[in-house]
């Protein structure tokens, strides 16, 4: 024959073992949740020094790109204007013309 008694033994032994196991779940969640909000504001500090970093190394970049190339312009300009004065100063193309002169 069937036991009342002994099936509310086995049920109390169940919830009981349920409820440590709820307990233990929660506890976990409890703590996990406890440490996510305990690392979101750090991890949320690195993101935005990460992405100012990126902003400025992009825009400094940039910035010394440009300043590289108009230096180099400048540069190559003042080069091409002291070959093109160094042509019309050659003290030795005068010399030469003087000689010519002299000559005839």
């Amino acid at each position: 024959m069937y036991n009342i008694c002994q099936s509310f033994v086995t049920v109390n032994d169940y919830q009981r073992v349920v409820v440590k196991s709820v307990r233990w779940v929660d506890g976990g969640e409890s703590c996990s949740t406890a440490d996510r909000l305990n690392l979101r504001s750090p991890l949320k500090q690195i993101q935005q020094e990460v992405t100012t970093f990126l902003y400025c190394a992009v825009s400094d970049t940039t910035m010394t790109v440009e300043l590289m190339e108009k230096a180099r312009s400048e540069y190559r300009g003042a080069l091409m204007w002291m070959r093109d004065i160094s042509e019309h100063l050659n003290p030795d193309a005068e010399r030469r013309l003087n000689k010519f002169r002299l000559v005839t």
